[in-house]
């Protein structure tokens, strides 16, 4: 049975070695399981060139069960049906929203990304409250590379207000994006977002917190962006 028990692990070590990057600075390796470091309760190890990290750690972030069979020796893990690939809860915390309320924030958040994402002066200001800029937030860049976002996902969000006509939210978004040809970069950006009358939720406040290059990125399966800055 102990030999069940290491066939399972090492298949779990060789799927995880493929979704995870290790960070080796001073000795500490981290986790990064979809762009997103991944905390755990023991720390990996490197023993002789590989890594030996937390089963239970990486299948959550994974959105997967795991459970330990006593009787049979075995670690069992399941793939939740129909879940995908979760994101660590940030904030903890409960959202009491309506699907229409949550889909007419996403479209804002959406359509302020893709004028912002294209130089689209018009439209961009078309999403954005009246005091955005005085709140200190980010402006429409004027250059550089556009279109340049590969991928964007709302990681999390939290109530921070309410009006008359409904809730103030922060909403967190990680959002990759390329530069130099192909080199694939992770960024996160904050958003605030407000009900107003007859205009529905506008842009309060947005900006990037962090913004970091990656080795590599894979959208999907067959797809994949690489550094090709070295």
């Amino acid at each position: 049975m102990k030999r069940k028990l290491i066939i399972v692990a090492s298949l779990v070590f060789a799927l995880t070695s493929v979704l995870i990057g290790g960070a080796f600075a001073s000795g500490k390796i981290t986790i990064v399981v979809n762009g997103q470091t991944i905390p755990t309760d023991v720390s990996p190890r490197n023993t002789d060139g590989r890594v030996m990290v937390p089963i239970s750690t990486i299948s959550k972030a994974l959105g997967a069960d795991v459970t330990w069979d006593s009787k049979n020796q075995t670690v069992i893990i399941n793939q939740k049906t129909g879940t995908p690939l979760s994101t660590p809860d940030i904030w903890n915390e409960e959202i009491n929203t309506s699907g229409g309320e949550w889909a007419e924030i996403v479209s804002i958040i959406n359509q302020y990304l893709t004028a912002y994402d294209s130089r689209d002066e018009e439209a961009w200001k078309k999403t954005i409250a009246p005091s955005y800029i005085e709140n200190g937030s980010i402006e429409l860049a004027g250059g550089g590379v556009y279109p340049s976002i590969l991928e964007l996902k709302i990681l999390d969000a939290k109530k921070i207000g309410e009006l008359q006509n409904g809730v103030q939210y922060k909403i967190l978004v990680k959002i990759v994006h390329y530069m130099n040809l192909s080199t694939p970069f992770v960024a996160k950006w904050e958003f605030d977002v407000s009900p107003y009358m007859s205009k529905g939720y506008l842009i309060d406040y947005a900006n990037i917190i962090s913004d970091t290059q990656l080795k590599n990125y894979t959208v999907f399966p067959g797809l994949t962006f690489t550094d090709v800055s070295e």
